[in-house]
């Protein structure tokens, strides 16, 4: 039997206790990046209360909008911080 690639697996779970939940978010989508979908929803405008944590196993070119949301968050006032395995020779930029 061969294996079929899916393009779109996306999906989220949640997981947690009353009050301290987690959501993890599997894609890739079809038809949106659902990652800079989200960090778009969020904003910093009470300065160090906002919080965003992620984790890429893989970065590169193909998701350069996550990583130009996340130093237009970081520049905003949230803490960002990332655990990511290698990086793509892109724009990547810090802040």
């Amino acid at each position: 039997m061969d294996e079929v690639q899916q393009p779109d697996y996306y999906r989220t779970v949640t997981a947690g206790t009353r009050g301290d939940k987690i959501t993890a978010h599997f894609s890739p989508s079809a038809t949106v990046d659902p990652i800079v979908d989200r960090l778009s929803a969020l904003d910093c405008r009470k300065k160090g209360r906002t919080e965003v944590r992620i984790g890429m196993s893989e970065w590169d070119e193909t998701r350069i909008g996550i990583a130009d949301r996340l130093v237009q968050m970081g520049q905003a006032g949230c803490t960002v911080r990332i655990v990511h395995g290698p990086l793509g020779r892109s724009r990547i930029a810090t802040s």
